[in-house]
């Protein structure tokens, strides 16, 4: 399936560009009768935001509970997700309701899910005396590193 993407500007859809404009106008050419279906883009998590996520947050939360301090970022991600973004389900294996955790970082998830996980984050870091990370002095310690 061919997907395009525009933006809605004075009522029109926008392509960004002639080239794009040009492909959505014979895709519809080639399928004529057929029925299409247009629907609002997700505002997907993007790089920038995971990485602050995973360069700058959880540093801090692996410093509130010494049992996280071998852990992987990633494994720590996993527990994190398992408090913070999660469904109950029943288990059919332990016969009781369990936490299974979503997934809320990806860039298929959306940036308000997002938002809301890092706010719940930022709850139980208050409740441990300390604060987020600041996201524009964590990019400006990011770019300012040296190359490689």
């Amino acid at each position: 399936m061919t997907a395009f993407i525009f933006t809605a500007r004075d009522s029109k859809p926008d392509f960004g560009s002639d080239y794009n404009r040009s492909r959505f106008i014979e895709e519809l050419k080639s399928n004529e009768g057929k029925q299409y279906r247009i629907e609002k883009a997700k505002n997907p998590v993007t790089n920038e935001m995971r990485g602050y996520y995973f360069g700058a947050v959880l540093p801090v939360v692996r410093k509130t509970c010494i049992e996280w301090k071998h852990l992987t970022s990633d494994e720590l991600h996993e527990v994190l997700k398992t408090e913070f973004a999660f469904f109950e389900a029943w288990s059919i294996k332990d016969q009781t309701t369990k936490r299974y955790a979503t997934n809320v970082m990806s860039d298929k998830s959306s940036t308000q899910k997002a938002i809301q996980y890092l706010q719940d984050i930022s709850d139980y870091l208050a409740q441990c005396g300390l604060t987020m990370p600041d996201p524009e002095e964590y990019k400006r310690f990011r770019d300012s590193a040296p190359t490689r």
